[in-house]
């Protein structure tokens, strides 16, 4: 999605503010996102499991990246859907640290 992102707004006139931002911030995803890629991949194919340190921040850094970016772009079309967007993208972030927690509580529980 990222790169489809990118050649649309590529082949746009000048930029206004909030669409160069959004530019940069799916540049800074792609490279991010196949860092993770790789980095899953490596532990994978391997039998050793290796401590990647930068597994999770490219994670979740790209993924910021990514959503920041189709957030500036619908809050630029519509600001109302832009915030609407955010909305539901912190409500997600609330129910999927609430789905964590209780399997993390399961999971103590088993053992």
């Amino acid at each position: 999605m990222d790169i489809i992102a990118i050649l649309q707004l590529l082949a746009l006139p000048p930029l206004n503010a909030p669409l160069t931002l959004s530019l940069y911030l799916f540049t800074v995803s792609l490279p991010l996102s196949s860092f993770f890629v790789f980095a899953v991949l490596v532990e994978k194919t391997r039998d050793i499991r290796l401590n990647v340190w930068y597994k999770f921040p490219a994670l979740l850094f790209g993924m910021m990246s990514s959503v920041g970016g189709m957030t500036l772009i619908i809050w630029n079309l519509s600001p109302t859907a832009g915030t609407l967007f955010v909305g539901m993208m912190i409500l997600a972030v609330v129910f999927i640290s609430y789905h964590i927690s209780r399997a993390d509580e399961a999971d103590r529980q088993r053992k």
